[in-house]
């Protein structure tokens, strides 16, 4: 808390002002800071990627994410899509070259520390990795479990979140495999 004290000119008397931190902070910091200004959210610095020691998914790829950048991922069957992602998200290595999310080299991270940043990022694979031996529900409210959730709340917002995709209850008692692939 700041403590002012301000002059009131007509009464010609002064009296004292209570001013918080936060409410300091949003008068006297520029808080609209342009995408441009801050480090690139996501690098790629000469990254390749091999699978089998010869197939090249990625050769020296080189490119930057922006924060507030909206990105287009395309190209034909087999041209590192997926790899690009799973680099970004440190479910694979690169061969050579350096992948960078936030600032933080990927390559080099703790294993313990990957699952915080595929959490921060929310991406979605092409392998969906859903578990037959599991409800469509019970899969759904598995990433809210492993955080930590009670089972009572995991399975309501499980339940919250197939109802904003428009799936209804009845949906979330059946296995994965009795879904569409959309639906899934």
């Amino acid at each position: 808390t700041r403590w002012s004290v301000s002059r009131d000119a007509a009464a010609g008397t002064t009296r004292p002002s209570v001013e918080s931190a936060r409410s300091h902070a949003a008068r006297t910091m520029n808080t609209a800071i342009p995408p441009t200004e801050l480090p690139p959210l996501v690098t790629f610095d000469r990254v390749t990627k091999r699978y089998d020691g010869e197939r090249a998914a990625l050769t020296e790829a080189t490119f930057a994410l922006n924060r507030s950048e909206f990105v287009l991922l395309a190209g034909p069957s087999g041209a590192g899509k997926s790899t690009v992602l799973r680099l970004i998200c440190g479910l694979e290595s690169a061969t050579s070259g350096r992948v960078t999310v936030a600032g933080e080299d990927v390559a080099r991270m703790r294993r313990r520390s990957l699952p915080f940043l595929r959490r921060s990022l929310g991406v979605v694979l092409q392998d969906l990795m859903l578990l037959d031996d599991r409800s469509v529900l019970d899969n759904v409210a598995l990433p809210a479990l492993a955080a930590g959730l009670s089972h009572a709340d995991a399975h309501e917002r499980a339940n919250a979140a197939l109802a904003r995709v428009e799936l209804d209850a009845l949906v979330g008692r059946v296995p994965p495999s009795a879904l569409s692939g959309g639906e899934q």
